[in-house]
């Protein structure tokens, strides 16, 4: 990269020293009795690079390809001003020194395309500064392509004394004697040109030896070259994007999390908006705590019912002993609530006592409960399931016959 830029300086240094030497013959006096003629045509983009003041820029097929299609679609006549001042930000008055001209493509002595102006209509008073000498150079304003390497879209003329285009030929001669053609050069301004570039040359390696001794001086006192702080500081700025990019999307979420809070609450005050989750938050709270309340008192009352049925049930005779555990290891695998509706739904199927109990005080206890081994052995085993009842009374009526 040092050694294209070396050479894009030094191009540039001598575009100058041309454009200087030009400007030495452009401004001397016509011969007596001559006349500067307003040419109807003249070359805006030479084939190939074209150096400006704002860089290289390339003319080549695909230019002419882009800069002809544009005109044809624009459907309006190019023009001409002074200095560029219809470009002039903000607009200002921009006097017209070309009314029309029509861009042409026109082949070079190798073949490769130029971009001519050509059945130019100059303005009579654009014609009066050509012929005084007031004015002899031109600038063609152009837009780059998307690249900004080519010549893609022609704006307009101007009439300058100050192009930003490098090497570009008078429009009008010096004299009558020239015909447009470029006086010769003078040899003692090309020698003190010469002298000028060889001073700036030498210039130029001086103040490259005073970076290069400034850079050791720095290595020596901070460890570090030019080259490795400039390597530092744009690690820094590399970091200081990478913060800003993720600081734009904590914004973003910032943003749609503020957005989500008041649609949420319905207050478009955020304050009040952060009041009002708060205060969701805390009832949310509050609601989990007594919904574990209620489960656990809800938990603790039908363990105690369960309790209460399955021993109403085994008073009743519709439960016999034997299976209480049963119960309890139901009760203990679903959960109280639903060891209870089981428990409950066996009693409400269950409409007879399946067996007897003993009885109490003044009654006797039960003879078939106490002589029929038999009919207990069923009753437990059954449960009332699967005509167990049927089998405990058919057992219970044939003993008592």
């Amino acid at each position: 990269m040092a050694n294209v830029g070396e050479a894009k300086r030094r191009r540039q240094i001598q575009n100058v020293i041309s454009l200087a030497v030009r400007s030495v013959s452009a401004f001397d006096e016509p011969a007596e009795g001559s006349a500067r003629v307003a040419p109807s045509e003249f070359r805006l983009f030479r084939a190939g690079v074209n150096s400006t003041a704002k860089g290289d820029f390339v003319f080549d097929a695909e230019s002419a390809a882009s800069v002809m299609a544009a005109y044809t679609a624009r459907q309006t006549p190019l023009m001409g001003d002074y200095e560029h001042m219809s470009l002039a930000q903000p607009p200002v008055k921009a006097p017209a020194s070309i009314t029309n001209f029509v861009p042409e493509v026109r082949m070079d002595s190798t073949g490769q395309p130029e971009l001519w102006a050509t059945q130019v209509q100059w303005t009579d008073t654009a014609r009066e500064h050509l012929s005084a000498g007031e004015y002899r150079l031109y600038s063609p304003a152009f837009m780059p392509d998307g690249e900004g390497v080519r010549v893609a879209y022609l704006i307009n003329v101007a009439l300058t004394n100050l192009p930003a285009t490098y090497g570009l030929e008078p429009l009008v001669a010096a004299s009558s004697a020239t015909s447009n053609e470029e006086s010769p050069m003078d040899e003692e301004k090309l020698k003190e040109l010469g002298a000028k570039l060889a001073q700036a040359e030498k210039d130029r390696e001086e103040f490259k030896g005073m970076c290069q001794k400034m850079s050791d001086t720095v290595k020596k006192l901070t460890g570090k070259t030019f080259d490795e702080w400039a390597a530092e500081e744009s690690a820094e700025h590399d970091a200081g994007d990478a913060d800003e990019t993720a600081k734009v999307e904590e914004d973003k979420q910032l943003k749609a999390l503020k957005d989500t809070v008041v649609a949420i609450t319905g207050q478009a005050d955020i304050s009040k908006a952060l009041g009002a989750v708060t205060a969701m938050a805390s009832q949310a709270k509050e609601f989990v705590a007594l919904k574990s309340k209620l489960d656990s008192e809800r938990a603790t009352s039908a363990a105690t019912a369960f309790d209460t049925t399955l021993e109403g049930g085994i008073k009743d005779g519709k439960i016999p002993p034997a299976m209480k555990g049963h119960f309890i290891s139901l009760k203990t695998a679903l959960g109280n609530e639903k060891g209870l509706e089981m428990l409950r739904a066996h009693l409400d199927a269950t409409k007879e006592p399946i067996i007897t109990l003993s009885g109490h005080g003044t009654h006797e206890p039960n003879p078939v409960s106490a002589v029929d081994p038999m009919a207990l052995t069923i009753a437990g085993n059954c449960a009332g399931a699967f005509g167990g009842v049927e089998a405990f009374k058919a057992a219970k009526l044939g003993t008592l016959a």
